[in-house]
């Protein structure tokens, strides 16, 4: 028994080390390691001007959208995409740029050329301070992080929900 105390306590302080390394280093780890490896950079942009975009389109599901989502974005349906004439700008997120930039690899090869993926997601997008909007068309504080991990990204002030 004292073997799998030991061993327990060492599990939580090498777990409790490792929230410490995340938390001193999260922007490095977010923006140097994660973003990269999740953002096909040859569409991933970083803007601040949405308003530039006839379409602003959230790849997340319906009820992640429905915590928080980019102001002006439409949830991106098949039906919404289906509106979307192949000329028109349009800017994809989703969590931190995944699914985002998987829909927009798709849309290039339907033909869409002027499509792009917001680099690092919504997690970036509220780190750096933008308006979240929730299902009641109120601004908010909260962004479904998909998972508790990815919580621990975000900056002071803002709320995982997972």
């Amino acid at each position: 028994m004292h073997g799998f105390l030991r061993f327990l306590m060492v599990v939580c302080i090498g777990l409790g080390l490792l929230l410490i390394v995340i938390d001193v280093f999260k922007d490095t780890i977010y923006n140097k390691v994660l973003v990269p490896q999740f953002n096909e950079p040859s569409f991933s942009i970083e803007t601040d001007d949405i308003l530039a975009y006839k379409w602003v389109l959230d790849a997340r599901k319906a009820y992640e959208y429905d915590v928080s989502h980019v102001k002006n974005a439409v949830f991106a349906s098949s039906g919404t995409i289906n509106l979307v004439d192949k000329r028109d700008s349009v800017l994809v997120y989703c969590t931190v740029g995944k699914r985002s930039s998987d829909l927009v690899g798709e849309l290039r090869q339907k033909g869409f050329d002027n499509v792009y993926n917001l680099k690092g997601g919504i997690i970036n997008w509220g780190n750096n301070g933008h308006v979240l909007i929730n299902k009641q068309n109120l601004t908010t504080d909260s962004i479904h992080t998909y998972s508790m991990l990815w919580s621990v990204f975000l900056k002071d002030g803002l709320v995982g929900v997972y």
